[in-house]
């Protein structure tokens, strides 16, 4: 991207941003952390109520904003944006005097009372920090600011019931409560050398987790090296109030996704280049689906009767988890059931010699058939997610949020 592009890049996530307002308080060593008070809270709490009231009544909206998340329970939505040294007062945003800072939203609480906002970059000694932001009107505590450390965050996400928070990153797993961000427990990763990697040494740093729908266990994917191109992964189920070690599931050891059944938590499954579906309470395989290629996304329908799951070569399968057998299968660089399991979005489409497409159809998930078809010339969208109430889709391309009506 060249110069004036970048400026022209950061000027609009900015302009949709601004509404924000921030300011910061210096930190030790002149390294600052935002601090938002309870007037810009208001101010955020609009902008995200904000497109809940447009989006009835069109087909199709547009935000400048580099990404966004749907709140759990309504319509709304928080945009992510990248904020400027215009944004704050007293102080550059790092040591190493860089202009801009992203801020993205991680994880919603359930409930939607809570969202977790993440501000950091990418660059060596960088310093990420979480937010945990109360939305609600009546909110009886402030914003809350967690200093993660210098490490690249991985995944966060609120327990499903909302009383915890764990934050997956290359210095370990912790958990904090959901509420206040009180650190609760840490699970520091393990180092090691092997004559598989050559002496070299390898962190069992966590690449991915879930909860139990009961708070009760998380299930975490630790990568204990590298064989190739491919990590080494062990999967471990945890006790998700002490991060005690309960037991290992034996699974291929280049799993790629790990997710406990939506109804069931004696169910997971893991995924690699085949899925297996697991019995938690024992760590038994009840059974493998082959699907032969290496897995980069798994999900469960919200009945628990089907798997999809999207491969490598930008495919995408539809399982009976009872059977095993493939129901339908066709090309997809990324696929989604919808909240209610009724229907399917698959994603297509090219960014080649300067030109770029996206097509989006919306299936029947029991049937196949096809009952939309959304273009979107000249965007090349990389992430799809549904509206909870089925009723629209999100698209994000990195400089464009898109949401589109499902009819």
């Amino acid at each position: 991207m060249t110069s004036t592009a970048q400026t022209l890049a950061r000027a609009a996530a900015t302009a949709a941003f601004a509404a924000l307002c921030l300011t910061t308080s210096v930190a030790a060593q002149t390294r600052p952390r935002l601090i938002l008070d309870q007037t810009k809270l208001r101010r955020i709490s609009d902008k995200i109520l904000r497109i809940e009231r447009d989006l009835p009544i069109a087909e199709h909206v547009v935000v400048v904003a580099t990404g966004a998340e749907w709140h759990p329970g309504s319509n709304s939505l928080f945009f992510n944006g990248i904020l400027t040294n215009a944004d704050f007062i007293g102080s550059a945003l790092d040591t190493d005097n860089r202009d801009t800072l992203p801020m993205e939203a991680l994880a919603w609480s359930a409930d939607g009372s809570r969202i977790v906002l993440h501000t950091g970059t990418a660059l060596p000694g960088s310093r990420d920090t979480l937010h945990i932001i109360p939305l609600a009107a009546n909110a009886q505590t402030g914003p809350v600011v967690i200093p993660t450390g210098t490490f690249l965050l991985t995944q966060t996400d609120f327990s499903p019931q909302g009383s915890k928070l764990v934050v997956a990153a290359a210095n370990g797993l912790t958990v904090y409560d959901g509420a206040s961000g009180r650190q609760l427990q840490r699970f520091a990763p393990q180092r090691s050398g092997s004559a598989e990697d050559n002496g070299t040494e390898s962190a069992s740093a966590p690449a991915f987790f879930d909860w139990s729908n009961d708070d009760g266990r998380l299930l975490v994917g630790f990568v204990q090296g590298t064989t190739g191109q491919q990590n080494r992964v062990s999967i471990s189920v945890l006790n998700g109030s002490t991060l005690q070690f309960i037991r290992a599931i034996s699974a291929e050891s280049g799993a790629t996704v790990a997710r406990f059944h939506p109804g069931d938590n004696t169910r997971m499954l893991v995924a690699g280049t085949n899925v297996a579906i697991v019995n938690t309470a024992n760590g038994s395989t009840l059974r493998t689906i082959p699907v032969g290629r290496r897995i980069r996304t798994a999900q469960w329908r919200r009945d628990g009767a089907q798997i999809l799951t999207v491969t490598e070569d930008n495919t995408w399968q539809v399982w009976d988890a009872a059977t095993g057998a493939q129901v339908r299968s066709g090309a997809g660089r990324e696929a989604v059931f919808n909240p209610g399991g009724s229907k399917l979005a698959v994603l297509n489409g090219t960014a080649q010699s300067g030109q770029a497409n996206t097509t989006i159809t919306v299936q029947n998930a029991s049937t196949g058939a096809v009952t939309q078809t959304i273009q979107q010339a000249g965007e090349f969208v990389n992430k799809l997610a549904w509206r909870p109430s089925g009723s629209g889709i999100l698209g994000v391309n990195g400089r464009r949020v898109h949401i589109w009506r499902v009819h």
